[in-house]
């Protein structure tokens, strides 16, 4: 697998103040591949529902799992005190974002290296998170942080994938690109219903693209 930079720890946020955009699954996939590089990681669980921390659960229950661990941050004013003492601790840390959270998604983009947005390929999903996609613009503008759109379980049997990609491309122009992200395939949500993930031995070709999702995000913080 592809080797994160080199650097004391790195903060990495799925982000997308719009429902059901698949950030979570982006987390633990993304948070997992790292610690199969080799990397110590640890999951910032943003979201009040808590997606990630009962992941976390079902993990516990797997004999002889070793998953990263998740650590439930829901204050947005105590976010970068919490990951200053976190990250000394861990290479990684992979903030799973909260939707719809405002205070939360300022304090997420103001804390991370990197932001990865998904995108699922629907009209609803772009008129969404419009909005957002302008506010990472300005950011990554002033240097403050680095960010890619995800798009996330595209159909590959239609044009419809191809055409948000390019409306995404458009939206980011150079600053934010646009990474080839994951395929619709059952393995995703079958792994974390099982406390494990894609890449446990489920379906090779969603392990080839969380690897290359992997592989893109370093190339991002490069």
């Amino acid at each position: 697998m592809y080797q994160m930079p080199s650097v004391d720890a790195l903060v990495i946020a799925t982000l997308n103040p719009k429902g059901g955009t698949g950030k979570t699954t982006l987390a633990v996939h993304l948070a997992r591949a790292a610690q199969l590089d080799g990397l110590d990681v640890v999951i910032i669980d943003t979201d009040p529902q808590g997606s990630a921390t009962d992941w976390r659960r079902r993990a516990a229950d797997v004999d002889a799992y070793d998953a990263p661990p998740v650590v439930s941050v829901t204050d947005a004013s105590t976010l970068r005190s919490d990951l200053s003492r976190l990250v000394s601790s861990y290479d990684v840390a992979v903030i799973d974002g909260a939707a719809k959270l405002q205070g939360m998604t300022g304090a997420i983009l103001a804390a991370s290296d990197a932001v990865l947005i998904p995108v699922q390929a629907s009209a609803l999903d772009l008129w969404g998170t419009a909005e957002f996609i302008d506010l990472v613009t300005d950011r990554v503008h002033a240097g403050g942080t680095r960010a890619a759109f995800v798009p996330s379980a595209r159909d590959v049997r239609t044009t419809l994938s191809a055409e948000v990609r390019d409306v995404l491309e458009d939206a980011g122009g150079d600053d934010v690109p646009v990474f080839d992200g994951t395929t619709r395939r059952v393995a995703y949500a079958r792994s974390l219903a099982e406390g494990k993930t894609a890449l446990d031995g489920y379906d090779a070709t969603a392990a080839d693209e969380i690897t290359q999702l992997l592989t893109d995000t370093g190339q991002l913080l490069q």
